[in-house]
């Protein structure tokens, strides 16, 4: 098996997962693999800060993940490391844009990133977090930051579940290295990140300023519900002479006294960056220090590294358990699910009796169902699982639904033509006659009283027309087709061809109406079929015999049409 570029340091990480989260991950990834798939919180380390707190070193030091690191700006778009445990391996890194922007050619140019760079371990990842970072500014030379964001995703068998994110630092204001609108940019990209309550946050203080005036602490504090999910770290206080008021006021926030956080605060001290030291002297380094100042009396459990990873492992393993009860509750459904299909495929049928008397069994139950459904009994202790106490898969109910829309549609929508000025009407004005369906008054079209008369037009809407101009339409027609009539005579022909001229809309109205009963009966009898004989089954009965037998009726349908309308399109009227 090809081995997995590392991005992380194994070691380090394995202290943000003990035994315990690694097996319940396992247990929940074979149950996904098996389609039980609750909404399982995949843990999330955020980290954010004012600019140059020491975020990204705060993040190397908890999971020894390389960033670039330095004075000043180093982070100018987020970066997610996500790491996932998988049967194979695989590395995959990617600019991905901004989900706001709504530009296809920006888009397609910031995801069609490469890096050049090999990406072999974790000291390689600096190098393509630069080269990343100068793309987007090779593009944009103009913008300071962006929140088009890398993503570094790595999957192994070996590799844990866990995302790290490290964002912009928060600036106080937008001067040399920043554009208008960064400031305000970068703050909502924190928020968002705060909101997200599946994500734990570190928030980072640097212990030489001010907390006060930090606008991470700032954040905090108004950030609500998100407090509870935060732990507060505090950098840099080797910076702080020993025994002043600024050390002893760093202390009293590190005891979760000034600012309660809902995960309490930790003290971590980084390594000058212009100084090169392997992660066991860089924790070293740090042990001496915390034994030896002030900071000791805070206890081992609130200051270093390793003791912030155990920390985190505890709250991680907390994030996934809480879901525990929703996996419980899909899995118990997909339990009652299997019982039940299992129960639907009842003892072996080896022999062709068997399957024959099974099949029988089916025709049986299947009829009974459909004859609940048409006579509306719905609550037939058989199958009152399967109408769930609803009236939507009565046929009944439908057939009469529809029959009754199909009979509103004739009446409002059934004749061609409405001729607006009958007797009726005359002492009425339009707007009081005007019916959904119905246009207004317009002029009168060429009507063709000839056979094969005017065909229906694609949208079948009645048209209004005028009284008068329909007769004058219409004395031409008697006046052009008299024939041996007397003078001014309505005949029998006249009649008929009114008539069908405005039927015209009955035939494809009555069509309409078929296929959608068809097609509602077909719909609610494969769902009585797969009720009692299961999905396989019933995708089996359905394909081989009952869509036949729906074809064949189908058909006798549309003849039936065809012979209802027959006398009204080509008989003569008869009183």
């Amino acid at each position: 098996m090809e081995e997995t570029p590392a991005i992380a340091d194994a070691q380090a990480v394995s202290q943000l997962q003990s035994d315990e989260q690694r097996e319940l991950l396992d247990a929940i990834d074979k149950l996904r693999r098996e389609n039980i798939d609750a909404d399982i919180s995949i843990p999330q380390v955020v980290v954010c800060g004012d600019q140059s707190s020491g975020k990204s070193s705060v993040l190397e030091a908890i999971a020894q993940v390389h960033f670039p690191v330095g004075s000043g700006t180093t982070t100018r778009f987020p970066t997610e490391v996500i790491l996932r445990n998988a049967p194979t391996s695989g590395a995959k890194l990617q600019l991905r844009s901004d989900p706001s922007d709504r530009d296809p050619v920006r888009k397609q140019h910031i995801e069609a990133f490469v890096h050049k760079h090999p990406f072999n371990g974790p000291e390689d990842f600096p190098s393509i977090v630069s080269e990343a970072s100068e793309y987007l500014r090779a593009y944009e030379p103009e913008r300071k930051f962006w929140s088009d964001w890398l993503r570094a995703e790595v999957s192994g068998p070996t590799q844990p579940h866990l995302t790290l994110v490290d964002l912009p630092g928060l600036i106080q204001s937008e001067g040399e290295n920043a554009n208008p609108g960064d400031k305000g940019r970068i703050k909502k990209m924190v928020q968002d990140y705060l909101s997200n309550d599946r994500a734990i946050v570190l928030a980072v203080a640097n212990a030489v300023n001010d907390v006060d005036n930090q606008e991470i602490i700032q954040m905090v504090r108004d950030a609500g519900t998100a407090k509870k999910r935060t732990i507060g770290v505090i950098t840099k206080p080797d910076r702080l002479d020993q025994g002043s008021d600024d050390e002893k006021k760093a202390i009293r926030l590190a005891r979760n006294e000034s600012l309660h956080l809902g995960l309490g605060w930790h003290v971590l001290k980084n390594v000058p960056h212009e100084r090169a030291r392997s992660a066991g002297d860089r924790d070293e380094e740090e042990a001496d220090f915390f034994a030896k100042r002030s900071w000791s009396e805070l206890g081992q459990n609130h200051v270093g590294v390793a003791a912030l990873r155990q920390k985190l492992n505890l709250h991680l393993l907390a994030c996934i358990t809480k879901d525990l009860p929703q996996l419980m509750g899909e899995m118990e459904r997909k339990l009652a699910s299997f019982a039940t299909r299992t129960k639907q495929l009842g003892d072996a049928r080896e022999s062709e009796a068997d399957q024959r008397a099974y099949l029988a069994q089916i025709q049986s139950r299947v009829q009974r169902l459909v004859e609940a459904a048409l006579e509306g009994d719905y609550k037939k202790s058989e199958f009152e699982d399967f109408f769930d106490g609803t009236h939507k898969k009565s046929l009944r109910d439908m057939i009469n639904g529809k029959s009754d829309a199909f009979a509103a549609r004739i009446r409002e929508s059934g004749k061609q033509y409405h001729i607006y000025g009958l007797a009726s009407e005359r002492n009425i004005k339009f707007a009081d006659v005007r019916r959904p369906g119905i246009s207004s008054p317009a002029p009168c079209p060429r009507l063709n009283f000839f056979a094969p008369y005017t065909e229906a037009p694609h949208e079948q809407k009645p048209q209004t027309i005028v009284l008068s101009d329909y007769c004058k339409r219409l004395r031409q027609f008697m006046h052009e087709t008299r024939g041996k009539n007397l003078r001014r005579t309505l005949t029998s022909e006249t009649v008929t061809a009114v008539f069908r001229q405005q039927s015209v809309f009955w035939e494809s109205h009555a069509q309409e109406y078929v296929q959608d009963c068809y097609a509602d009966t077909l719909a609610r009898v494969k769902a009585a079929v797969v009720h009692i004989a299961g999905r396989h089954t019933a995708d089996k009965l359905m394909k081989t015999f009952i869509n036949t037998k729906f074809d064949e009726k189908i058909k006798l349908l549309d003849r039936k049409v065809s012979e209802l309308l027959w006398p009204y399109k080509h008989c003569h009227p008869m009183t």
